[in-house]
């Protein structure tokens, strides 16, 4: 099965929303902020949705298509200096955050404060998503889409971070040259969150 990356367009938001609303479904702080699992995936897509119209104005949006032109992956990324939302972005994206999170919105402000408290100031990529279809883990899906901006981030020598709270993807960024460098806990009963930083390198992978 081949494996194409290309750039998101707005055709592309209901794809990109319900990929990563399936892939974020086991993910501890989505499930922290989405305690309802049988209505996670739905929620979550309102979510996503907003962030990837976010990142088709302010970012940039990868996705990982199939020979059938399927999207099966993708990742939303924000460039230097802009990964901090402006009031009028923020304005933007409500709507569809308040039809994902309905009263615990204000957990969400929380928790993204909390995060921007300990973000890094040195300019970088920021990886806010990623992920792929069930069906399609381990054929290559992830490695193409992060190699598609990390590739240029070694060639500008731009660095890169990234957030996750699955202690699972852990091994699996840093075979990409990302490093831990803190963690976090959530308030109000959140889970752990590890800061991984990526250096610009020599030789891509």
């Amino acid at each position: 099965m081949a494996v194409v990356i290309r750039a998101a367009d707005t055709c592309d938001i209901d794809a990109v929303a319900g990929v990563l609303a399936t892939a974020f479904d086991d993910d501890p702080y989505v499930g922290w902020l989405l305690p309802d699992s049988e209505r996670r995936v739905a929620r979550a897509t309102h979510m996503f949705k907003a962030l990837t119209k976010y990142h088709l104005l302010h970012g940039r949006v990868d996705i990982a298509v199939d020979d059938t032109g399927t999207v099966q992956g993708a990742t939303l990324w924000t460039p230097p200096g802009r990964w901090q939302h402006t009031i009028r972005a923020q304005m933007s994206m409500m709507p569809g955050l308040v039809r994902a999170f309905g009263p615990r919105i204000p957990r969400l402000g929380l928790a993204d404060r909390q995060k921007q408290q300990v973000h890094p100031s040195k300019p970088h990529w920021y990886l806010q998503a990623i992920g792929t279809s069930p069906g399609v883990r381990g054929l290559g899906y992830g490695r193409s889409l992060l190699q598609t901006r990390l590739t240029p981030c070694d060639h500008d020598s731009t660095p890169a971070y990234l957030e996750t709270s699955n202690p699972e993807n852990l091994a699996y960024y840093e075979r990409f040259g990302f490093t831990v460098f803190d963690e976090i806990t959530m308030r109000f009963g959140g889970p752990r969150v590890w800061l991984m930083w990526r250096s610009p390198q020599q030789d891509s992978r």
